[in-house]
């Protein structure tokens, strides 16, 4: 299958990338621009349930999701001046 690469751009200047989407195993989450202090990726599922929460190190996470069962999450990415979702697909 394709690969599609889930962006969102707030002002220009801070993004946050996750990919491959759809994932199979391991998520790559990318944050482009200045980030604020604890940065944190918190992966929920379609009701809000939060399976795994991860800290970043520098601008990168990787998630391990092949634990997880199929469908749809999103990947939540929060700091102390930034707050953005991108919804990814669990292959």
């Amino acid at each position: 299958s394709s690969v599609a690469v889930a962006t969102v751009k707030g002002n220009g200047t801070f993004a946050v990338e996750a990919y491959p989407n759809p994932v199979a195993k391991q998520l790559n989450v990318k944050v482009y621009g200045a980030q604020g202090n604890n940065p944190v990726v918190t992966i929920t599922d379609v009701t809000g349930k939060v399976v795994l929460t991860q800290a970043l190190t520098g601008n990168t996470a990787i998630v391990d999701m092949a634990g997880l069962t199929s469908g749809i999450y999103f990947v939540k990415y929060t700091d102390s001046e930034h707050t953005q979702t991108v919804k990814v697909t669990k292959q």
